[in-house]
C-alpha cells in the first residue's frame, strides 16, 4: 500500500465528522437568527394591527357622534336621538379603554395595554353640541343627547 503524503487514512473520518458538526452548527445559527428576526417582526405587525383597529374603533364612534349631533343641532325642538354602535370587547386580544375628553376641541382616546405597554389612539371629534366626559371599557357603544345637560352623552351599550 502507499501512503499519502500529509497523514494516513484515519484522517478523512475526522474530516467528514467535523465537516458535519460544523454545518449542523451553522445552520442552527441561521436558524435561531431567522426565529428570532421574524419574532421582532411578528410583534412589530402586531402593534400596527392593534393601532390600527383602535383607530376605527374611534373613527366609528367619531362618526356616530357625528351624526347625532347633526339630527340634535338640525331640529329646532328637544330631539331624542340615540345611536348605538356594536363594537368588539377585544383588539388583537387585549382589552381596551374609550375616554371621552369633553373641552371645546373634544376628543376620543382609545388605549390599550400591549406586552411592550400601552399604545393609545387619538381621534378628535367634530360636533357643535357638548359632549360629556366619559370613560367607556370595550364593547357596545350608546350616543343619547341629553337634554338636562344640553350634551351628548357616549357610554356602554
Amino acid at each position: 500500500m502507499t501512503e499519502r503524503a500529509g497523514g494516513d487514512d484515519h484522517d478523512r473520518a475526522v474530516s467528514s465528522t467535523l465537516s458535519y458538526a460544523l454545518g449542523l452548527s451553522i445552520a442552527t445559527m441561521l436558524i435561531t437568527g431567522l426565529v428570532i428576526g421574524a419574532g421582532g417582526y411578528v410583534e412589530q405587525r402586531r402593534e400596527s394591527v392593534t393601532r390600527d383597529g383602535m383607530t376605527v374603533i374611534g373613527q366609528q364612534i367619531a362618526s356616530d357622534v357625528q351624526a347625532v349631533d347633526r339630527v340634535v343641532s338640525g331640529s329646532d325642538d328637544e330631539a331624542n336621538v340615540t345611536a348605538t354602535q356594536g363594537l368588539p370587547e377585544r383588539i388583537v386580544g387585549n382589552d381596551y379603554t374609550v375616554v371621552v375628553v369633553a373641552r371645546s376641541d373634544a376628543y376620543l382616546r382609545v388605549t390599550t395595554d400591549s406586552a411592550d405597554g400601552e399604545i393609545a389612539v387619538t381621534v378628535p371629534l367634530a360636533n357643535e353640541t357638548d359632549v360629556a366626559a366619559a370613560r367607556l371599557d370595550g364593547g357596545d357603544v350608546g350616543i343619547t343627547y341629553d337634554e338636562g345637560e344640553d350634551a351628548l352623552v357616549i357610554e356602554s351599550a
